[in-house]
């Protein structure tokens, strides 16, 4: 099966318990883990987790901390932002009309042949996404 491209909606829901999609984003990531597949990341998603986290947790040090804990999973790689990546972001993200980090999930999702994964509703409508949920449904 072709890696997965997980965006940070999954990581951050799964990370916050009080987040209303923890349960699903966790139990998700779990059916991955256990089926033993791929996750393809850009390399700017640490960053991004990281971030989101620090946000909601009011604290820097723990938001590091717990993105260096959720992606630390082997099964994880992580993909250089390079130039052509970054060329097919713009096109995607311009044709699509989506945010910038948005697009180079997108980006990425093609260059590995992978299916795209999250929460956020204009990448499902606009990128060809699912949400966890569906992903689940589809592959059981």
């Amino acid at each position: 099966m072709t890696p997965l491209v997980v965006d940070a909606s999954v990581w951050v829901a799964a990370a916050d318990a009080s987040d209303p999609f923890s349960g699903r984003s966790r139990a998700f990531l779990e059916a991955i883990a256990n089926r033993g597949l791929q996750v393809a990341l850009p390399a700017h998603a640490h960053v991004e987790v990281a971030c989101a986290l620090a946000r909601r947790m009011r604290d820097g040090a723990a938001g590091r901390n717990l993105a260096a804990r959720l992606l630390q999973a082997p099964a994880i790689e992580v993909y250089a932002l390079d130039a052509a990546l970054l060329e097919q972001a713009g096109l995607r993200g311009t044709n699509a009309l989506l945010r910038a980090g948005d697009a180079i999930y997108a980006a990425l999702t093609a260059r590995v042949s992978g299916g795209l994964i999250t929460w956020d509703q204009e990448l499902v409508h606009r990128a060809d996404a699912s949400t966890p949920e569906m992903w689940l449904s589809e592959n059981q």
